[in-house]
């Protein structure tokens, strides 16, 4: 082949590529997703009930947000915050379309998430703290959103070869080990409730280690 059409086929794959990325947030990844996820489990964990107020944090486009929606009613609010404008535009026209008045979507900041204070029971930051840069600070802001007793739960996934390398090599690689999120959750004021090193296998790949905590404020 051509070594120009071979260039061409590369510049196109990085076009597409980023375009690509979005396609998990469709509808048909959400329900693949769901024979993974545990979503019951984790609303177990969170200790929701019908009509609470539940901040998610990292919505990207709303699988976990419709979720806790369903589960929540129309009693219930969800808080869902993302710092990413195109993914809060498209869960807008989806609760729109849905004609679900339990969502909030917030367009929140890379340092603070903008949830209304003393009001949340339960906030869920799944698969985003990873790409958090001011973790502590962010955590100190969810903690003020929480009523007392309120949980926060932090769901992460981590190569298992990784486990042991330093945080910056972990979060240069878009993931992050249990151990350095628990220690942010204790600076922020947290007291830590539950530790899941093992929650299954992110998309079901192997290697691929979920893992969960859940904490207090106290």
């Amino acid at each position: 082949m051509p070594v120009s059409n071979v260039l061409r086929i590369i510049l196109l794959l990085f076009l597409v590529s980023p375009l690509l990325g979005y396609s998990q947030y469709k509808k048909e990844y959400w329900e693949s997703r769901d024979k993974w996820q545990k979503v019951p489990e984790l609303i177990q964990l969170m200790g929701l009930e019908k009509g609470m107020k539940v901040g998610d944090v990292g919505c990207h486009e709303g699988y976990m947000t419709i979720h806790l929606s369903n589960f929540l009613g129309n009693e219930g609010k969800v808080y869902s915050v993302d710092v990413v404008k195109h993914r809060i535009e498209k869960l807008k026209r989806l609760i729109k379309k849905e004609k679900r008045k339990n969502v909030i979507p917030i367009i929140g900041k890379y340092d603070d998430p903008l949830l209304p204070e003393n009001t949340l029971d339960a906030v869920i930051i799944m698969d985003t703290y990873h790409e958090i840069e001011s973790g502590v600070e962010v955590l100190k802001k969810v903690y003020k959103s929480l009523k007392e007793s309120g949980k926060i739960l932090i769901l992460e996934e981590i190569k298992t070869y990784r486990i042991e390398n330093s945080r910056d090599s972990q979060t240069s690689r878009h993931d992050i080990a249990l151990r350095y999120v628990k220690e942010d959750l204790e600076a922020a004021g947290f007291v830590i409730e539950k530790e899941i090193p093992d929650f299954g296998r992110w998309e079901n790949k192997q290697g691929e280690q979920m893992w969960i905590l859940v904490a207090v404020k106290k």
